[in-house]
Formats: C-alpha cells, structure tokens, sequence
C-alpha cells in the first residue's frame, strides 16, 4: 500500500483487515489443560452443592471461549484457580472422617511443594509477531492517508 499513492482508503481498510486477521490466527490458543483437569475434578464429587455446580458452569464458560489465546491465559488461570477453590472448599464441607473422599493415586497433589521442580515458562513469540504486524499496519495506515491529504 504504501508504494502504491493511488491506493484508496478502502484498499487500505481491507489490507490492514488483513493483516489484524493474520495476526489473530498467529495467536497461540490460552493453555487450558489445567481447568479441564479442575473441571474432571470437581464433576467426579458427590452430592454436589448449587455452589460448586455454578464453579463448574463458570469454568466450563472460559473452556468453551474459543476465542482466547495466550494473551488471555489470566482469564483461564483465574477461572481454574477459583474452581480449585470451590472444590476445596466442597472437600472441607464433605470430608467424614469414617468415609474421606477417595484419592486418585495418579492425581498430583497441588498443595504440596516440589522445591526442586522448574517449569517454563509459556511466552508469547506469536504476540511479539502479532504486535509487529499490526503496528505495520497502522504505519502504513497513517502514511496512505497523509499522502492522500496532501
């Protein structure tokens, strides 16, 4: 567009649209495996509770949004946080000393601190080309219309 100074505003409109699309299709999706697992969790107890059932109708409407991606991971964290919170607090309400809740021997224990685990970071190499993307096209943008308004 910008070698182009006969390019019209809708041309310019439709290429920048172009572009904010390539850029959302570069966007990683929002790792959501952590609030499936929570999800799984708190489905599996009994009898449930108007609370917990309303956790897991939260949860379940940040795992349906198909349209967050990596930059939304707060969202889903949050939302995997506050189930896990809801089903602690169902375990304290429902735990019987003659009848615990069984334990699934292959369910990681999250209370317990593994000083010695690392873990990576998830980073956002796609929001870095997205951010260049866009901020191309919005030069690009600026520069058509101040040749246009000369």
């Amino acid at each position: 567009m910008q070698a182009d100074p006969d390019a019209t505003q809708q041309q310019v409109d439709d290429a920048t649209q172009r572009l904010i699309d390539a850029a959302k299709a570069a966007a990683k999706q929002a790792d959501k495996s952590e609030l499936e697992e929570a999800i799984k969790e708190a489905e599996s107890l009994t009898p449930k509770t108007d609370e917990l059932d309303k956790a897991i109708e939260e949860a379940k409407k940040v795992l349906d949004d198909t349209t967050l991606t990596n930059m939304d991971q707060a969202i889903v964290d949050k939302a995997a946080q506050d189930l896990k919170a809801a089903i602690e607090e169902w375990k304290k309400a429902h735990t019987d000393q003659t009848n615990p809740t069984p334990e699934d021997p292959d369910k990681k224990d999250d209370n317990k601190k593994d000083n010695n685990k690392t873990t990576n970071t998830k980073t956002g190499e796609a929001s870095t080309a997205a951010a260049g993307i866009l901020l191309a096209a919005g030069c690009a943008a600026v520069l058509t219309r101040k040749r246009k308004n000369k």
